[in-house]
């Protein structure tokens, strides 16, 4: 319950001008459900605490601006608020914007006094049933009830209202109850959505109420020596759903994570994962810091690492292809060592680590799927990994420009690495997606090409071919020192429900072989994305260097 930030106060009044401020720690909604009421959450299923386990939110950053009226009265102008939630594998970002228009600032207060009436709040009545002696679970359960009825009452009471006035009015209590007011509501809810305060279309402009360059001097206010005192929490521990996956290396793997914050920014972490088909033991401790906007982290590990570019192999959506259809489509390799990293809370900001790792080869152990059995002949193999200790750094950037699905949208990546030790290599890549509304159709160009220096380790090499390259040829049909790819989808233009036909080309090989590619791999095919790409169903048929159709069900597609 503990803030940080910046407060600018005028001089002479003391009053609040402007501020920028974060909470010390993340929320852990589980933890804030029992706080007034140890019981409260009993009645929540152990299996489906696991599937919606870690459920937190964070709120990195909140913003507010106060102007002066009649040269007397400080009042807020613009409230603003970013972060994102948790809950199990979904990251949902949230941004929030307010505004206040005035119409006019009253120097005596003329209005009639706000009636309130007498109304037993849930936790009142709940409270009461436990000092009556009522069963702890007996109450939950009344308490629910009543808070239904209630909510009944309120909702006919404005259906009456409504039936012989435009509009209808909330009473409210803000500021610990210290403030009364009385909202008006228009009994056309419709109307709200067409007032002039409001732009044509949420993908507008002038949506975005504080002005980039003015909230982001007021975010740098936010450093790292911006940070609660030094006061340790109880720890929790996180497993379930979010921590368990499946692919061709591990089969079956799961774990769980224990944290602990401490204050002063710092938070220790320690994860544990088991995995069955390998039967290995991988884990984690790292030492992290944050200021709610980028995260410093010093980290030892064994892990699963991925060696390929594209996709993300260890994701929930990449497991359940794999379990139902034997379509793990990513190359691995076995890594332990230590690295530092820097990682950006939100998009667009830069992330890089500092690392110093041995990699070894991680064997094919899992070939059972829902659908093929224990002998399924549709897993592919792995890149047989080089052995050796590396000491290098990594960087990447990624970023987007245009909200609105009908308008222009540009995402790019940007990736670079360098190590030495058993191998001296440099290596990067870009990839950039392009997409526009044209009329009744909309389009998408992707592109992407990366080359590298030195001698790389087989696992450092460029993988093409599958769901997130070239659609209709097999992952790993194409790989080398250096690559271009190209994806073009034209689709309808509506991002609920959008048809869609696509072509893919690509080439992979040695870094002095860019003039004789020779014939590029090649993939066409029809698909369906649902809401934007949340979902996403391709048909493909692959045509060269195999002459093969394969059907794909994906999440968070580009288009």
């Amino acid at each position: 319950n503990v803030t940080v930030g910046s407060f600018w106060f005028e001089t002479t009044t003391a009053h609040l001008v402007r501020a920028v401020y974060r909470f010390s720690t993340p929320m852990d909604i589980w933890a804030e459900a029992t706080r007034e009421d140890s019981a409260d959450m009993e009645d929540v299923p152990g299996w489906v605490r696991g599937l919606i386990t870690p459920m937190t939110a964070d709120i990195t950053s909140i913003s507010v601006e106060y102007g002066l009226y009649n040269q007397r009265f400080w009042l807020p102008k613009l409230h603003g608020m970013e972060g994102f939630a948790r809950v199990s594998f979904m990251r949902i970002p949230i941004k929030w914007e307010e505004r206040f228009v005035y119409e006019s600032v009253n120097a005596i207060d003329s209005l009639p006094a706000i009636e309130f009436a007498d109304r037993t709040t849930r936790s009142e009545y709940r409270d009461s049933l436990f000092a009556a002696g009522v069963d702890s679970s007996k109450a939950r359960e009344m308490a629910r009830e009543y808070s239904q009825a209630q909510d009944s009452i309120v909702r006919a009471r404005r259906t009456e209202t409504c039936r012989t006035q435009s509009s209808y009015t909330v009473m409210e209590r803000r500021g610990n109850g210290s403030l009364p007011t009385a909202v008006e509501f228009p009994c056309d809810s419709t109307l709200l959505m067409r007032s002039a305060e409001l732009p044509p279309s949420i993908y507008d402009g002038g949506e975005e109420l504080f002005g980039v360059e003015e909230r982001d001097q007021l975010l740098e206010s936010l450093t790292f020596s911006l940070q609660p005192g030094w006061s340790p929490q109880p720890p929790v521990v996180e497993y379930g759903l979010a921590f368990t996956r499946f692919n061709r290396i591990e089969g079956f793997s799961t774990g769980g994570a224990i944290s602990h914050t401490l204050g002063s920014g710092y938070t220790t972490e320690v994860g544990l994962r088991a995995s069955l088909a390998d039967q290995q033991l991988n884990g984690d401790a790292s030492l992290m810091r944050s200021n709610g906007r980028r995260t410093l982290r010093a980290t030892a590990y064994r892990r699963l690492a991925v060696s390929s570019d594209f996709g993300d192999p260890l994701s929930f959506g990449a497991s359940l292809a794999t379990l139902l259809y034997a379509r793990d489509e990513g190359f691995y390799h076995r890594a332990w060592g230590g690295e530092l990293a820097g990682e950006p809370t939100l998009p667009g900001a830069l992330a890089w680590r500092l690392f110093a790792e041995q990699q070894w080869n991680a064997p094919v152990e899992n070939r059972w799927s829902l659908t093929g059995g224990n002998n399924d002949d549709r897993f592919i193999g792995n890149v047989t990994a080089d052995k050796a200790w590396l000491y290098g750094a990594g960087a990447g950037w990624s970023g987007s420009y245009g909200l609105d699905p009908r308008g222009w949208r540009v995402r790019t990546s940007l990736r670079a690495e360098a190590a030495t030790g058993g191998f001296d290599y440099v290596r990067g890549l870009m990839e950039t997606t392009v997409s526009r509304g044209l009329g009744p159709i909309a389009a998408s160009l992707t592109g992407a090409a990366g080359t590298s220096g030195g001698t790389l380790p087989a696992q450092r090499h460029f993988f093409l071919g599958g769901l997130q390259t070239i659609r209709g040829q097999t992952a790993g049909s194409g790989f080398g020192e250096s690559f271009w790819m190209g994806r073009l989808e034209i689709g309808a233009n509506s991002p609920a429900v959008r048809p869609v036909i696509f072509g893919d080309l690509g080439w992979a090989g040695p870094r002095d072989g860019w003039a004789e590619t020779g014939r590029p791999l090649s993939g066409v095919g029809i698909g369906a994305s649902f809401l934007d790409g949340m979902i996403r169903a391709d048909l493909a048929r692959g045509i060269y260097p195999r002459w093969q159709t394969r059907f794909d069900v994906s999440l968070e597609a580009r288009f």
